[in-house]
């Protein structure tokens, strides 16, 4: 497992390794446990795309700067 997935799972309390069918790399959620994993792994997502936005040129593009698409991709994290 990768560790900046490690850092998330201990985040949310998963519990792992877990033996599983004879294999000994399981990894245990609640319900919610695994709801909030998977909203951390997409706020990680959207927030290195914004930062590469970020470092864009400020040339535009389709009339936006590179920092205005970064903000458009962390409001998408502020929706309900």
């Amino acid at each position: 497992m990768k560790e900046r997935t490690k850092e998330l799972a201990d985040t949310v309390g998963a519990v792992y390794p877990t033996l599983f069918l004879g294999r000994h790399d399981g990894v245990v959620f609640t319900e919610t446990e695994l709801e909030t994993f998977v909203e951390l792994v997409a706020a990680a997502e959207r927030e290195d795309c914004a930062e590469l936005c970020d470092g864009l040129d400020d040339g535009l593009v389709d009339g936006l700067a590179g920092w205005q698409y970064g903000e458009a991709i962390r409001a998408r994290g502020e929706q309900t």
